[in-house]
């Protein structure tokens, strides 16, 4: 019998540095990054924590916006067989100190402009020794310069051996309920929910997608992740505004984009929206909240009809509407995600009928482990 080995969700830029070494795989800004030299850059990051004690496993926490070295960070942390812990920016320093540890992280990336957040908490991170705390884009002297920490480090693919159950990331919860709490996603799980996705989604080599929302949420991985694996182009917002996003998609010809309720209504209401061809957009996913029909109408006339919404949690099983279902089922929520089942469920358990009101329980390919 053939052993297959484990999948890593890091595995598919080797792929793509190879048979599309030229190709734009990146944009940030002005920034264009081909997939050769995000694939050089990831095996640097991989190969520089390998040299300072990373074990397979290792929590490996990252506070940083939108970026391409956000995303280097991420994805050679994955490649070293760490496990990638992002952190909202939206989070106070103590609590992001404490998520820190409640992860039990040995390493911590932070991102220029984010260091007021974490140089303040230096103290807090008993864990975590200053070689081991990387400042990326500043300088202080409580923390190891990032560019400094990689550059010795090789541009080759280490071998690391990662099994399809072992954690490929925790990301933190909003907190909704109380303190955020950490949800773990094993690299099957992150594989097979960017399948998943990319086919709800229509997400092929062609895509264009533009990432408005923070990388350290579920949803963003959710369009990110299709994205990488077909082989197609990101474009990395680091902050969202109407402005921004329509000279994203007009240069850019941007073809899939996530957005939540709140920016669908600040984009169609700018003063400026008429003066931008947002016509290349194809797959207009909304998700974060339930779009209120009034505002779902308004999108459909003024965007045209790609428009997606797509209810779910973080913790693994969602439901998708489709352009083509949106015009004649509104106010649905849609069908469970390819691999997905969902049943509403009364307080003993069983199934109910349609048009009865219960529990809503699933199960999917994106479910956590805890």
């Amino acid at each position: 019998m053939i052993e297959r080995p484990g999948l890593n969700i890091s595995g598919g830029i080797l792929t793509h540095a190879k048979f599309r070494a030229a190709r734009t795989a990146f944009v940030c800004g002005e920034r264009r990054v081909t997939w050769a030299e995000f694939d050089s850059r990831v095996s640097k990051v991989a190969n520089a924590l390998l040299g300072v004690g990373l074990q397979k496993g290792d929590k490996v926490s990252l506070l940083g916006l939108n970026s391409i070295e956000t995303l280097e960070i991420m994805y050679g942390t994955l490649r070293a067989g760490g496990v990638i812990v992002p952190l909202s920016a939206l989070l106070t320093p103590d609590l992001i100190a404490s998520l820190v540890a409640d992860s039990g992280s040995k390493f911590f990336f932070v991102v220029f402009p984010l260091e007021p957040l974490a140089i303040p908490i230096v103290q807090k991170l008993t864990d975590i020794s200053g070689e081991h705390r990387f400042a990326v884009g500043f300088r202080d002297e409580a923390w190891t310069d990032y560019e400094e920490f990689i550059a010795p480090a090789t541009e080759d693919a280490p071998y690391v051996e990662v099994e399809n159950e072992d954690e490929c990331n925790i990301i933190y919860s909003s907190g909704t309920t109380g303190v955020p709490k950490g949800i773990v996603h094993t690299h099957l799980v992150r594989v097979l929910a960017a399948s998943a996705c990319s086919t709800e989604f229509r997400i092929d080599s062609t895509a264009i997608t533009i990432v408005n929302t923070p990388l350290f949420t579920n949803a963003t991985w959710m369009m990110l992740l299709p994205t990488m694996g077909a082989g197609g182009i990101t474009v990395l917002l680091p902050v969202f505004s109407p402005e921004g996003f329509f000279k994203a998609v007009q240069k850019e010809r941007g073809t899939h984009t996530f957005l939540v309720p709140t920016q669908f209504q600040t984009i169609i209401e700018h003063l400026e929206f008429e003066n931008y061809d947002l016509s290349s957009l194809r797959i207009m996913v909304s998700m974060g909240s339930a779009m209120p029909l009034p505002l779902k109408h308004r999108v459909l006339d003024k965007m045209g009809h790609g428009l997606m919404e797509l209810y779910g949690i973080t913790e693994g099983v969602g439901t998708t509407l489709k352009p083509e279902e949106i015009l004649t089922k509104t106010g649905s929520v849609g069908t469970p995600i390819g691999g997905t089942d969902m049943r509403i469920i009364d307080d003993d358990g069983n199934e109910l009928p349609l048009e009865e009101t219960g529990e809503i329980v699933g199960y999917g390919p994106g479910m956590m482990n805890g």
